[in-house]
């Protein structure tokens, strides 16, 4: 069966939503996450930066370099994937931060 062209755009359209529509509803696909959307410290990416943590979460950014181990001079634009090392990760921040909110009563 041979469909018109006209209707071909139409069938692709509805096959790319389709697609992640499924594949949402599978679990196999979450949309990206900002830090403007933001709601729990799971959702914190490596790219994001220091400065992204101590503002989304009201952490002073002290705090939060001194909690970390990291040092103080650390620029605060830094991505944190830039600091990964044996002793330094992205979950280790995540952790921080759901201890940090748990001692302060949830995200500001």
């Amino acid at each position: 069966m041979r469909l018109p062209k006209s209707v071909m755009p139409i069938v692709a359209i509805i096959t790319l939503l389709g697609s992640v529509a499924v594949a949402q509803l599978m679990g196999w696909w979450a949309p990206p996450v900002s830090v403007e959307n933001m709601t729990s410290p799971e959702q914190i990416r490596g790219w994001m930066t220091f400065q992204d943590v101590s503002t989304r979460f009201n952490i002073p950014m002290a705090e939060l370099f001194q909690k970390l181990a990291l040092p103080a001079n650390t620029p605060p634009t830094t991505p944190m994937r830039e600091m990964e090392s044996a002793d330094f990760d992205v979950e280790k921040v995540r952790e921080l931060v759901e201890e940090y909110l748990k001692e302060k009563g949830g995200p500001q």
